[in-house]
């Protein structure tokens, strides 16, 4: 039996698919035997359509100084983050590994992920994604 909380991270899950969501394919990859070979698919792990959202990669430029007492002033500076995508993990019969692939069906565009950031208290996740293609 699920808990109000639960249910309301389903339901929210699925509001943030209707609203933000696109079509994207999962593409799970083997690394094989050898650390230095190409990844290929994995035969274990078949391919799935799934819906996400995309998050773009951020940026701060410029940063303003710190005035707090006995801090340093920030220089300027650059800070940037990974494109990402949230995912319910519902679509997935598996777990996302680092390495797997995604394509974004609307732009052609092939990512890697970089890292899976679940969130352990629904049931989405967060792929930090390198660009491949």
């Amino acid at each position: 039996m699920n808990s109000l909380f639960q249910d309301a991270a389903v339901a929210a899950s699925a509001a943030v698919d209707t609203v933000f969501g696109e079509a994207w394919t999962y593409q799970p990859m083997a690394a094989g035997g050898d650390v230095n070979a190409r990844r290929a698919p994995d035969p274990d792990r078949a391919a799935r359509p799934i819906t996400g959202a995309y998050i773009d990669p951020f940026a701060r430029a410029m940063s303003g100084p710190s005035r707090s007492q006995g801090v340093k002033a920030e220089q300027p500076g650059h800070a940037t983050g990974r494109p990402a995508l949230s995912l319910d993990l519902a679509q997935l019969p598996y777990e996302p590994r680092r390495g797997d692939r995604v394509t974004r069906l609307n732009t052609g565009e092939l990512f890697e992920v970089a890292e899976d950031r679940p969130d352990r208290t629904g049931p989405r996740t967060m792929l930090d994604l390198n660009l491949i293609t």
